[in-house]
């Protein structure tokens, strides 16, 4: 007989919108305030949220509310990326706007309309540290 762990087929969990932490419902509240919440769910390894709202926004936040990773179709509103990617986008990409954004102990993986992809480390500088397979 095969024993094959379940860790390898875990699922994420449904979670009632009524049931995620105040801090990501603040989070949307703030930044997405037409948006509502299709669908929330919590990953069973690691425990993260993953959040999809009705403009089609798909959200990533880890067990202290703190975001992971944001998808949009058009542009991550004003307040979300910290100023020094804001600026390096201004100043680099002029006229691009991030549509999405995954943050990792390594530092920022972001996208830019057009599909321009870039990175940076923690202190903001441009780096490589994964393979983009997009």
């Amino acid at each position: 007989m095969l024993l094959i762990p379940s860790l390898f087929f875990a699922k994420d969990i449904k979670v009632k919108v009524s049931s995620l932490p105040s801090g990501i419902v603040s989070f949307v509240t703030k930044y997405y305030p037409s948006a509502k919440i299709l669908s929330a769910s919590q990953e069973s390894d690691d425990k993260d949220y993953n959040l999809k709202l009705s403009n089609g926004t798909e959200l990533e936040f880890n067990q202290n509310s703190e975001w992971i990773e944001i998808k949009t179709r058009s542009k991550i509103p004003a307040g979300i990326l910290p100023q020094e990617i804001s600026d390096y986008v201004k100043k680099v990409y002029p006229g691009k706007a991030v549509k999405s954004i995954e943050h990792s102990k390594s530092g920022y993986d972001i996208r830019l309309n057009g599909n321009k992809k870039f990175q940076l480390d923690n202190s903001f500088k441009p780096t490589t540290f994964k393979e983009d397979n997009d």
